[in-house]
C-alpha cells in the first residue's frame, strides 16, 4: 500500500564495568543457594518465608549496594554477604523471580531534603491477586506484613516507609501469623 514509518532514537553505549558478572553466572549461583533450602512442595508463602529467613540469617547491614542494577547488586550482596536495604532487596527479589513468585519495588518517598532512600518488596504469595509488604533489613519481623501494620511500624523509625501509596496496590487487611 505503500505506507512508510519512521522513527529516531538514541542508543547509549555504555563499556560493561570491570567486576560485570553474565546473568547466567548469576541465576546459577541464585538457584544454587535456593536448592539448599526450598523443598519440594513448599507453598509460594513457605518459600517467600524461606528466603526472607535465610536472608536474614547469612547476611550482615553494612556498607554500600550499587542501585543501578538489581541483577548485579544481587550477586555483589550473594557474594560479599553484606550491603545496604538494596542489597536485602536485590537477592530477595532475584530469589523470588527465580521461584516463580510475583514482586512489586517499592522506594521510600524522602521525607525531607538529605534524606536516605529505602527500597523493600511487595510480595505475592496467591499469584498476584493479593500483595504484602516484605522487608528484613529492621530488627522487628516484616515478612508479609499489612499496610496498616508497616505504617504503624514505620512511625517508629523515622517514616522509614513513607511511600506514595497509590502507586501501589493496598495489602490485604489480615496479617498472617
Amino acid at each position: 500500500a505503500g505506507n512508510t514509518a519512521s522513527k529516531e532514537a538514541t542508543v547509549t553505549v555504555k563499556e560493561k564495568q570491570a567486576n560485570h558478572v553474565d546473568v547466567e553466572t548469576i541465576y546459577a549461583a541464585v538457584d544454587a543457594q535456593l536448592a539448599r533450602f526450598i523443598k519440594d512442595g513448599m507453598s509460594d508463602r513457605d518459600k517467600a518465608e524461606a528466603v526472607y529467613v535465610w536472608t536474614r540469617i547469612h547476611f550482615t547491614y553494612g556498607g554500600h549496594t550499587d542501585t543501578t542494577d538489581y541483577v548485579q547488586s544481587a550477586y555483589q550482596f550473594l557474594t560479599t554477604k553484606k550491603g545496604d536495604c538494596f542489597g536485602y532487596f536485590a537477592l530477595q527479589k532475584l530469589m523470588l523471580e527465580r521461584l516463580g513468585i510475583p514482586t512489586i519495588d517499592v522506594k521510600k518517598v524522602k521525607n525531607y531534603e538529605g534524606d536516605s532512600n529505602h527500597y523493600w518488596l511487595l510480595v505475592s504469595i496467591d499469584k498476584g491477586q493479593s500483595y504484602y509488604h516484605y522487608d528484613n533489613v529492621w530488627s522487628k519481623q516484616l515478612c508479609l506484613v499489612t499496610d496498616s501494620h508497616l505504617n504503624a511500624f514505620s512511625k517508629y523509625v523515622k517514616n522509614c516507609f513513607n511511600r506514595d501509596e497509590s502507586l501501589y496496590p493496598p495489602t490485604r487487611t489480615i496479617r498472617f501469623r
